[in-house]
C-alpha cells in the first residue's frame, strides 16, 4: 500500500451534527408520537412555536414542512397547521402510488399478503375474542345478503380481513392490513363488476372456513385455510388487472 493510500485510510467521515430545524423537527416529532399532541390539535403560529423552541421562524417552517410530508401535519392555509392521526394513511398513498405507476405486479401484492395474513389468521385463532368472533361473523353475513352491491361486497370483504387482523391483537397487523386492503377497494370492486356470482361465492366460501378455524382456535388450520384462500385471490388479481 502507497503512502497516499495508507493517508487516506486514516480519515473517517465527519458526522454531522444535526441543524436547528431537525432538532425542532424532532422534539415536535416527539410530540405527536407521545400523544402530547393529539390528533387535529393545532399547533402554534410559526413565531410563537419560534419563541417556545428558541429559534426562528424559517427554522420553524422548515421542520413543519418535513413534518408534512412525514404526513403527521397538515398544512391548511389560512387556518394553520394540524396534527393528522398518523395511521397507515401515508403507507396507503404509497402503496397506491406504486399501483398506479404499474410497478407492482399482482404477484408482488400476493407475496406481501400471503407472508402477513397467513400468520395473522394463526394469531387470530389464538387470540380472538367473542366479540371479535362476531363481527367476523356478521361481515359473512353481509356478503350473503341478496341485494349486494358492489361497494357493499367490497366494504364487506375488507371489513373481514381488517377484523381479523384486529383478532390477532398486534396494533402493527392492523395498520399494515389496513395500507393493503384501502388498495384493494379498486380489484374486489372490478371483481364484482365482471365476476359477481363466482366471487362472492367464494368468498363466502373461505371467509367462512377461515372463521371456522378461527373459532375452534386451531391456528394451523387458520393458517391453511387462509393460504389457500389467498392463492384463489392471485387468480382474481391477475384477472382484475388485465380488465
Amino acid at each position: 500500500m502507497g503512502s497516499l493510500e495508507i493517508l487516506v485510510s486514516l480519515f473517517q467521515a465527519v458526522k454531522r451534527a444535526p441543524g436547528l430545524a431537525e432538532r425542532a423537527e424532532t422534539q415536535l416529532e416527539d410530540l405527536i408520537v407521545q400523544k402530547s399532541l393529539k390528533p387535529s390539535d393545532r399547533l402554534p403560529s410559526e413565531r410563537e412555536l419560534g419563541l417556545q423552541l428558541g429559534v426562528s421562524k424559517t427554522v420553524v417552517r422548515e421542520a413543519i414542512r418535513t413534518l408534512a410530508a412525514k404526513g403527521l401535519v397538515e398544512i391548511r392555509p389560512g387556518s394553520g397547521t394540524y396534527v393528522r392521526d398518523f395511521s397507515g394513511e401515508v403507507m396507503t398513498q404509497q402503496i397506491s402510488l406504486l399501483l398506479r405507476s404499474g410497478k407492482l405486479e399482482a404477484h408482488h401484492i400476493h407475496e406481501v399478503r400471503s407472508a402477513l395474513e397467513v400468520e395473522i389468521a394463526g394469531f387470530a385463532a389464538e387470540r380472538a375474542s367473542s366479540a371479535d368472533l362476531e363481527a367476523l361473523d356478521a361481515t359473512i353475513l353481509v356478503l350473503a345478503a341478496k341485494s349486494l352491491t358492489a361497494m357493499a361486497f367490497a366494504e364487506a370483504d375488507v371489513a373481514f380481513h381488517q377484523r381479523l387482523a384486529t383478532a390477532a391483537g398486534n396494533p402493527l397487523f392492523v395498520v399494515l392490513m389496513g395500507a393493503i386492503n384501502d388498495v384493494m377497494v379498486e380489484v374486489r370492486l372490478q371483481a364484482f363488476e365482471h365476476y359477481r356470482e363466482a366471487v362472492v361465492k367464494r368468498a363466502i366460501h373461505f371467509h367462512s372456513e377461515i372463521l371456522h378455524q378461527v373459532r375452534t382456535r386451531n391456528a394451523g388450520g387458520a393458517r391453511q385455510a387462509m393460504e389457500e384462500h389467498l392463492i384463489q385471490s392471485l387468480d382474481l388479481l391477475r384477472r382484475s388487472g388485465r380488465s
